[in-house]
Order: structure tokens, then sequence, then C-alpha cells
């Protein structure tokens, strides 16, 4: 089999880190569920391929709206960007490239903008076993934020359709996604 270089699976090593390690093909899609409501998943809004559409969560339902592969990001290999396995030519990021609390998560072609990078931070791991993180955007970090992904309105407004957007850390389980 030959490597496709430049892609890389985020493995868990000993200590709980994530390291990047090469893969002999396209890295496996993931699907990122709310620590909250497992039932909930990273979906693209009305399982639309169309760039610009707002990340939400929804029921968790296999499709292809709700999976995703993660690749390094190139300017900084802690971080990864999250592909649509929908429409592969598009990965999750902020809207216009914002880091304002409350600025929409969407699709959009990759670009190489920082808005589009995420650093899984191991928090926990759900009752199943697989680990949890916060996903730290970088754009908001460099501004000296410690902004991630979450639910609009928190933990008690998870239900389907409901926007995903960056906002301060928390602790807040509805800012905590389990790959699966």
């Amino acid at each position: 089999m030959k490597r496709v270089r430049g892609w890389f699976a985020l493995v868990i090593v000993g200590s709980g880190l994530l390291a990047a390690a090469p893969v002999d093909a396209f890295p496996p899609p993931v699907v990122w569920k709310n620590f909250a409501d497992e039932n909930y998943c990273l979906d693209i809004a009305g399982g639309s391929s169309n760039q610009g559409t707002n990340l939400v969560v929804f029921l968790c339902n296999g499709t292809l709206s709700q999976s995703w592969a993660g690749e390094p990001y190139p300017h900084n290999t802690s971080y990864a960007n999250y592909r649509s396995q929908l429409n592969t030519n598009l990965v999750f990021g902020v809207a216009a490239g914002s880091t304002n609390n409350g600025a929409n998560l969407v699709t959009w072609p990759y670009n190489g903008s920082a808005d589009q990078a995420w650093q899984p931070i191991a928090v926990t791991t759900d009752l199943s076993g697989h680990q949890c993180f916060f996903l730290q955007n970088l754009k908001a970090k460099q501004a000296g934020l410690t902004r991630v992904a979450g639910v609009s309105g928190g933990v008690s407004n998870i239900r389907n359709g409901t926007n995903i957007i960056l906002w301060d850390r928390n602790a807040s389980n509805d800012q905590v996604w389990c790959l699966y």
C-alpha cells in the first residue's frame, strides 16, 4: 500500500496526550458526540454541502454530514482541521474568521487560516471509554482568548438544529465533544 503524504491520524499515547501519526491512507472519519447528551452529534445544518452552512447539533444518525476527517493544520501540527465527509472540499471554521463570543461555526473551503484550526484538549472519557475534548480555536488562542466550540445557549439548549458557536471555555459539558 502506498503512503499518502500529509495525512495523519490523531492518536492517544500512554500519557493521554494526542500525537499525530502518519497513516497509509486517508484518515478514518470520526463523529463528534456532545458529552452533555451523546445522542447529539456535530452536524452540518440541513445536511447541506454548501459552503457557509452553520454547524449544529442533531440527533446522531450516521450520515456524512456528521462525519469528519481530522488532518494536521500545517502551520501548527498540535492543531487540526476537520474536513467534512459530505463535501471534502470543506472544513469547519468560525464565520468571517471571527474570534467573538457567539460567532457561528460554519463550513468553508480550506484556506489555511487559523479560524479553521482546532486543538483537541483532553478533558475526560465518557461511560463507553471514548476520549472527550474541548475544541480550542487557534485564532482565538492567538488573540489571547480561550474560546472553544459549544452549543449556543448551553446544555439546556441541546436539541436538533441548535447552532454551534465559539465561546469562552467555561467547563460546561456542552463544550465537550467525544471522539467516536
